[in-house]
């Protein structure tokens, strides 16, 4: 009984078990297994790659709310792993709305004074150095 409040656990409560006792063993002795770090982020990095391809395949097909998702997916995992986009991906995905960007399909791409220009459909317009 809790002094303070007067509260008391009831009878059929009473055997649960509370957040302070330690979980179970497990029988399987896998369950404690974890990736060390670096091959995690070597995974990681390979599924960012294959997401990459299909997001391109994607944009090609004309669906583009997959690639969006495929876009996103990578994303996610490079902030998870703490991974940099390769900078090819980085720039071929729209910052605002995340679909992979084809030229001549869904963004305009201009040279302009040493640096690129690409305007994606949704109003985006990103900028960035290029040289000769």
């Amino acid at each position: 009984m809790n002094q303070r409040s007067g509260w008391r656990v009831p009878d059929h409560l009473s055997d649960r078990p509370t957040r302070l006792t330690p979980p179970p063993e497990s029988d399987n002795p896998g369950a404690r297994f974890r990736v060390p770090e670096q091959m995690s982020a070597d995974i990681a990095a390979e599924r960012i790659e294959r997401l990459a391809a299909l997001a391109e395949a994607a944009v090609a097909e004309g669906e583009f709310d997959r690639s969006r998702e495929y876009v996103r997916l990578a994303r996610r995992l490079a902030e998870r792993h703490r991974l940099s986009l390769p900078r090819s991906f980085d720039r071929a995905a729209c910052d605002r709305c995340d679909v992979y960007q084809r030229p001549g399909v869904n963004v305009r791409v201009r040279t302009q004074r040493g640096r690129v220009i690409r305007r994606c459909d949704c109003g985006a317009t990103a900028r960035y150095p290029y040289s000769d």
